[in-house]
């Protein structure tokens, strides 16, 4: 899902998949405890094939997402600015599967 797809979706389609792509999020994030301190956010997205691609464009849609879920299931109080210090987005054509890798980080 790019930013560019989901912008133009009905939005019938982009409450179904905000909806199916949370329930993914939940399950993995769904174990840990409250993280009360401030974080940082990396997110490593891996590319199939060697096409060139604006990660914005990709890290954007997971990104929101992901942070709505955070706070959604109690693993962070909020996704403002006091709780997430910082995002740090890198990617990589490198892989026979497109996937994200997502590590957070408690910072003081």
């Amino acid at each position: 899902m790019t930013l560019n797809v989901y912008r133009n979706l009905h939005p019938h389609l982009l409450n179904k998949f905000k909806k199916e792509y949370g329930r993914k999020l939940e399950k993995i994030f769904n174990k840990y405890d409250l993280i009360d301190k401030p974080i940082i956010i990396h997110v490593l997205m891996h590319f199939k094939g060697k096409r060139r691609r604006d990660i914005d464009n990709h890290a954007t849609v997971v990104l929101k997402t992901l942070q709505d879920v955070l706070v959604n299931i109690g693993l962070i109080p909020d996704d403002d600015m006091k709780f997430i210090k910082q995002i740090v987005l890198s990617g990589q054509v490198d892989c026979e599967e497109t996937r994200v890798v997502i590590k957070i980080e408690e910072t003081t």
